[in-house]
C-alpha cells in the first residue's frame, strides 16, 4: 500500500514539475527564451507545448 501511494506522489510531481519550461515561457516577453524553450519541449517530444509556444513567437520572427 505504501509503495503505491509512493509511486502516485511521485509520477504526480513528475507531471506538475514538466510544465514549468512551459508555464515561464508563455509568461515571458523575450523571444529568444520562448524559441529555446519550444525547441527543449520539442526535442522531449512534448509538441503540444512546443506548437503553442512556436505560435506566440511566430510573429517576431516573421520576416526574418
Amino acid at each position: 500500500m505504501f509503495k503505491k501511494v509512493v509511486a502516485v506522489v511521485l509520477f504526480l510531481g513528475l507531471l506538475v514539475s514538466c510544465n514549468k519550461t512551459y508555464e515561464k515561457a508563455m509568461k515571458s516577453q523575450d523571444p529568444e527564451f520562448i524559441l529555446d524553450a519550444a525547441n527543449t519541449l520539442f526535442e522531449e517530444e512534448k509538441w503540444p507545448y512546443s506548437i503553442e509556444l512556436y505560435r506566440k513567437v511566430a510573429s517576431v520572427y516573421a520576416g526574418n
